[in-house]
């Protein structure tokens, strides 16, 4: 095993999601990679003081040491090491575009085939039975899809017309959320009996004293209009996903690649 191991290219993936992680370690597992995981940016490092990496693959947004500046030390240290990174906003990366530090940059949502095209072109697998079978019969990869009902306890329409949008605007990388809101204090737990939601999102600037029973809850300070700031949205939908993972909201699919 380890010489079959050793006969491929060894893909590095970062990204502090468990079932991030362990999605794309199936995926590129069975396009004939040799994958190891890492949660935040000083485990990839304390892997890669052990074992060569032909290519990292890493989320901008990671625990401690953040993937631009984990980057850089790859590039430093390991040079021969390809670097791709994945972020929400292009201007994340592009000190280390302009520095030539990256050979790929994906914009979320990004699906699993267009990471897979661009790696491919960087890391040729030298063991192509898998690639071969795929031609053959066809290979699924597993991808989990979230879905989830949340209720937004907002006294602003205006905000959660924009929290709306956004979280719809989600379904392009797999995530499907049903949503209702609640205006008033008097009416939630009229609301939450009814609409019966996975999770309770309350903006806790007009509601500090709300509990949350009888479902989850997740508070938010927000209390202006979110139009033009991506990046509270971007806060508040990681901390929902990470929510739907840990509480099993997932439906998981099998699609042809």
């Amino acid at each position: 095993m380890n010489n079959l191991n050793a006969s491929k290219p060894k893909l590095l993936i970062v990204d502090d999601e468990p079932e991030i992680v362990k999605t794309l370690q199936d995926f590129f597992t069975l396009k004939g990679y040799h994958v190891i995981g890492a949660s935040s940016g000083e485990e990839a490092l304390s892997i890669l003081e052990k074992e060569r990496v032909d290519l990292a693959l890493l989320d901008v947004k990671l625990p401690g040491i953040e993937g631009p500046e984990v980057a850089r030390i790859i590039k430093d240290k390991y040079p021969a090491t390809k670097l791709v990174i994945i972020t929400g906003h292009l201007e994340e990366a592009q000190n280390l575009i302009s520095d030539n530090l990256l050979e790929g940059v994906f914009i979320k949502p990004v699906s699993l085939r267009e990471v897979y095209d661009k790696l491919s072109k960087l890391v040729t697998p030298s063991d192509t039975s898998v690639l071969d079978l795929k031609e053959k019969q066809g290979i699924k990869a597993r991808v989990l899809m979230i879905q989830a009902r949340l209720l937004f306890v907002e006294p602003s329409l205006e905000i959660y017309n924009n929290l709306n949008r956004y979280f719809t605007g989600l379904t392009k990388r797999g995530e499907t959320y049903e949503m209702d809101v609640v205006t008033r204090q008097e009416d939630i737990a009229g609301k939450v009996l009814s609409f019966n939601p996975d999770l309770v999102l309350v903006n806790a600037a007009f509601f500090r004293e709300y509990r949350g029973e009888p479902a989850e809850t997740i508070m938010y300070n927000i209390s202006s209009s979110l139009a033009a700031k991506l990046p509270e949205l971007e806060r508040l939908s990681k901390i929902v996903e990470a929510f739907c993972f840990k509480n099993g909201l997932i439906d998981i699919k099998w699609i042809e690649v």
